[in-house]
């Protein structure tokens, strides 16, 4: 190999690594808006559990730092007395700060941990449970907070498009229904700035 191709292939790498180095998929300010749809694995009953949830996330400075405000829905069954299933939605919003890693990008780890407060609605605002003759004895519609943690994967695709993958886990604080569920999630996320 003569000197000016080893040149043009030194040349060549020297600006890949550049190119990757000043876009790592994260810049001071950057916007992004995400929707994501996912699956409640552990829950009472034989419902689909599914939730939702959509939102706006921000980059904080050139560390890694980020955080993200979102609103979601989540629809499961959750157990009452005498082994009885009743259905449950949460509604929700939620604040996390968090931490992203892009040291292999265009894959990144991103990391979450904050605070929710929801609406949650047992039995469909309904006292009287279907085929039984119990009834709900708390009240049927409630407003409840707790504390949120996210991993999520991150693949950006695109320059304005990443997918994700997540697993968030939520904790009730004051439930009498419902403490402690994760669901596990895909969507999508568009950056703009």
């Amino acid at each position: 190999m003569n000197i000016k191709s080893r040149i043009f292939i030194l040349g060549v790498l020297l600006f890949a690594v550049a190119a990757t180095c000043t876009a790592q998929g994260r810049t001071d300010g950057q916007n992004s808006v995400y929707l994501d749809f996912g699956v409640v694995p552990q829950h009472t009953g034989n419902n689909f559990a599914y939730s939702a949830k959509g939102g706006w996330s921000r980059v904080f400075g050139t560390k890694g730092f980020l955080g993200k405000f979102g609103v979601g829905y989540s629809n499961y069954e959750v157990g009452y007395i005498n082994n009885t299933s009743i259905p449950f939605q949460r509604i929700h919003l939620d604040i996390m700060p968090g931490y992203s890693y892009v040291g292999l990008y265009p894959l990144m780890i991103n990391g979450y941990l904050g605070a929710y407060g929801a609406l949650e609605i047992i039995n469909n605002d309904n006292p009287m449970i279907k085929g039984k003759a119990e009834n709900i004895i708390e009240s049927t519609t409630n407003f409840t907070v707790g504390f949120t943690g996210t991993l999520e994967l991150e693949l950006n695709v695109l320059k304005n498009l990443s997918i994700v993958a997540d697993i968030t886990q939520y904790y009730d604080m004051n439930s009498k229904f419902s403490k402690a569920k994760y669901a596990v999630y895909g969507g999508i996320k568009y950056i703009f700035f």
